[in-house]
């Protein structure tokens, strides 16, 4: 009966990792990711929460400007991305679905595990340019799981 507490505590912990894995970093990463981020001009902010009941909606961010501040905890960072959702959309295994084009204001902190950014390439057949979304904590060299694994991601065509 002792271990059930233990194994709630462990269970507990282990989803908010998941929830917040690259949420605090050192301020030597802080300034790589926002290097990063200001020099990107959009980026897909899709938390897959790592389970397959939670389904959330991928958004389609134009970035404004990236930005980092310490927090309560000890030499760490987080980082605050502000622009514009552009679009909406559902991502089923690797494809996109329901792209919706938005104008909503986004301002909030960020965790780069969850943050998609542009990586691969390839030119279809109708010469369409097509890209994988990975997440930034990957491309960067972070330790984080995303819970996903690189999916379309949405192209000119959708704006």
């Amino acid at each position: 009966m002792k271990l059930l507490p233990f194994l709630f505590l462990l269970f507990y912990s282990l989803n908010a990792q998941a929830q917040c894995q690259l949420c605090y970093l050192s301020e030597a990463q802080a300034r790589q990711v926002v290097s990063y981020l200001n020099n990107d001009s959009e980026v897909v902010l899709y938390y897959s929460n790592c389970t397959q009941e939670s389904k959330d909606v991928a958004r389609r961010i134009k970035i404004k400007k990236a930005m980092y501040k310490k927090t309560d905890r000890p030499d760490m960072y987080e980082i605050t991305l502000e622009g514009t959702v552009i679009g909406t959309f559902d991502v089923l295994g690797r494809k996109l679905e329901n792209y919706v084009k938005n104008d909503m204001p986004f301002s909030e902190p960020i965790d780069i595990t969850f943050v998609h950014v542009r990586a691969g390439g390839a030119m279809s057949q109708d010469g369409i340019q097509s890209w994988e979304a990975v997440s930034l904590g990957i491309y960067l060299g972070f330790d984080c799981d995303p819970c996903i694994d690189p999916f379309q991601y949405p192209n000119q065509q959708m704006e």
